[in-house]
């Protein structure tokens, strides 16, 4: 709009000069009108060969051929006029006219670019001094100041830090000071002009440093995260942005107005879920579409999609064949979406043993494509399924969010990974994550790699089954109740999910291994149950669930006897379940046969 108006006051300036200069026989306010018009057509001419489009302080050479044949069609156009006496001027006005506003338009372009480029310098000094504070004055911020002052390329200025131990108020870290605590982060930011934040902080809680990283944002400045341990151990030791959607970019003159309304769309009532043909994801697509929700499936069907057979004339289901590690089936599928439920993984500690790299694929570097493009494509919820197993060996005491974390497994390695990075990459997305029980139950795409599934259908079919160890406590959840859940995450208030990881289960549903042996004998009491000594699965934990009962109001409808149940029924009917070893029932026998080989 700038560049526009510029180019009319030009070409109305040098019109109405043109006409007085050379004695045009026109009275003052046709001159006026005349001039006004005379800018307008170049105006228009100028935006119909494209013009506008382009970042006004750059200047290209099709610009140039642009606005010199707008001008030659104006001056041959009026030339029209004036041969035939339609129009009372001389042909040296139009000459007049014609070059002046080319000289004074690429002038005025060329002197946009010039102040642009004159001042890099002066920008590069600009970044040199570019007033940062850091968030965290540990050991993570001393290396990174120290990195800042041995490299003039870096562009930042420390101007101080800020951390939570009052004994370090009032220091110094290489001579920047410790200013104040992190309440006063706002108050600094304004005081010292910041102009970046960086938390520095990558031992802090995951939901402390996302909240830093919110209230810097929202002070309007430019953020920046320095990763957790986990992720520096990887090998991600450089700091990344955090603030980019798509909606920066699409402010910017090169996307047509059309595309920028088209991309920024949201469905409020369509919600992508990421294995959606699976063995909870079924379950789940029921509760959408049973509660008139537009849903859209992306899933690599390793499993076929013959359980989705009977919605497959339901306006509301998209079903989409993709890889979520790979970008470019993840980013067709995001656009418009509100909600995004993932699901997708490599699940359980024997299929993740299979191919280490394919699980980290997977179930790390899949996740981070995800979240980063959901906070891009402007996601409002993103739900992601991680496990109870996350806590590992624990003690004989009821496991919280809070607890310490203690993984025995890659799986669980994997789960805690792609947690950290959600919550530090999330944007403006509202992140929340569900640690699942063990899950169990029937399923449209059974499974039978799970340990209540496996001991119940073997007592049925060969009429015994055996249960390693018997000490460890597990908590359990039906299949059905996971989907429950995610719907009930999916669509909670906002303010219900602002402290965003919930263990998903019931206090009712922690049982110790010898419990659940002695559960299944009891619902096929024709079986043989052995109880057999092992020690190869350290796993032992028992989960409390208050706070998703209380927050979320969740509570299972499948007790574990009842589940049971159900699987005894569902398998003595069906003698295609009877037939559990088959491939088909088992994510562990799908990727040896995928990934075993390598």
């Amino acid at each position: 709009m700038v560049q526009m108006g510029l180019d009319f006051i030009l070409g109305f300036v040098v019109a109405a000069y043109g006409l007085l200069l050379f004695d045009v026989p026109y009275p003052f306010t046709e001159i006026f009108f005349l001039s006004m018009s005379f800018s307008s057509i170049k105006v228009v001419g100028n935006y119909m060969f494209g013009n506008y489009k382009q970042l006004w302080r750059y200047t290209s050479f099709r610009e140039l051929q642009n606005i010199i044949f707008v001008s030659s069609i104006f001056a041959s156009l009026f030339s029209f006029f004036i041969i035939f006496g339609l129009f009372q001027a001389s042909l040296f006005f139009l000459v007049f006219d014609s070059f002046a506003y080319f000289v004074g338009a690429t002038g005025i372009r060329s002197i946009r670019r010039f102040q642009y480029f004159i001042r890099l310098p002066n920008f590069s000094q600009k970044a040199e001094s570019l007033r940062t504070l850091i968030i965290g004055a540990g050991s993570s911020a001393e290396a990174l100041i120290d990195s800042i002052t041995g490299d003039s390329t870096v562009g930042l200025s420390i101007i101080g830090l800020l951390d939570d131990d009052k004994n370090k108020i009032g220091a110094e870290i290489h001579g920047r000071p410790i200013l104040d605590d992190t309440s006063k982060m706002e108050e600094i930011v304004t005081q010292q002009e910041i102009q970046m934040v960086i938390v520095a902080m990558p031992t802090a809680d995951v939901t402390v440093r996302r909240n830093l990283v919110s209230r810097a944002r929202k002070c309007g400045v430019q953020v920046k995260v320095i990763p957790s341990f986990t992720s520096l151990g990887r090998g991600n030791s450089s700091l990344y942005d955090t603030t980019i959607t798509i909606g920066d970019l699409l402010d910017g003159k090169e996307f047509q107005t059309k595309y920028m309304s088209n991309s920024l769309k949201k469905d409020h009532d369509l919600v992508l879920i990421t294995g959606g043909a699976g063995y909870i994801g079924l379950h789940l697509v029921d509760y959408f579409l049973s509660n008139n929700y537009r849903v859209r499936v992306l899933d690599n069907f390793t499993f076929g999609k013959d359980h989705l057979k009977h919605y497959e004339n339901n306006p509301n289901l998209e079903l989409l064949e993709g890889d979520i590690a790979n970008i470019r089936d993840v980013v067709p599928v995001l656009k418009g979406v509100n909600t995004v439920i993932a699901l997708a993984a490599l699940v359980g500690d024997p299929a993740c043993g299979v191919d280490a790299e394919e699980t980290l694929n997977l179930n790390y570097e899949a996740t981070k494509i995800l979240i980063e493009t959901a906070n891009f494509y402007g996601v409002k919820r993103f739900v992601f399924a991680s496990s109870c197993s996350v806590y590992g060996a624990a003690d004989d005491v009821y496991l919280n969010e809070n607890s310490p974390l203690n993984p025995v497994s890659l799986y669980a390695k994997t789960r805690i990974m792609s947690e950290e990075v959600i919550l530090e990459r999330c944007g403006n997305v509202e992140p929340v994550i569900l640690r699942l029980s063990t899950v169990f139950g029937l399923s449209p795409r059974m499974r039978f790699d799970l340990v209540v599934n496996l001991v119940t259908v073997k007592a049925i079919v060969e009429g015994k089954f055996q249960i390693f160890g018997g000490d460890q406590w597990r908590p359990f959840v039906h299949c059905k109740d996971a989907a429950k859940a995610f719907y009930l995450a999916a669509t909670a208030p906002s303010e219900n999910v602002e402290s965003p990881i919930f263990n998903v289960g019931s206090d009712e549903m922690n049982y110790n291994l010898k419990e659940v042996g002695k559960l299944v004998h009891s619902c096929v009491p024709n079986s043989e149950y052995e109880l057999v000594e092992s020690q190869e699965d350290a796993r032992n934990y028992k989960v409390s669930f208050e706070k998703i009962t209380q927050v979320l109001g969740f509570r299972p409808d499948y007790t574990l006897a009842s589940g049971i149940e159900e699987m005894v029924d569902a398998v003595q009917k069906n003698t295609q379940l009877q037939n559990y070893k088959t491939d088909t029932f088992s994510n562990l026998q799908v990727i040896k046969s995928k990934f075993g080989s390598k």
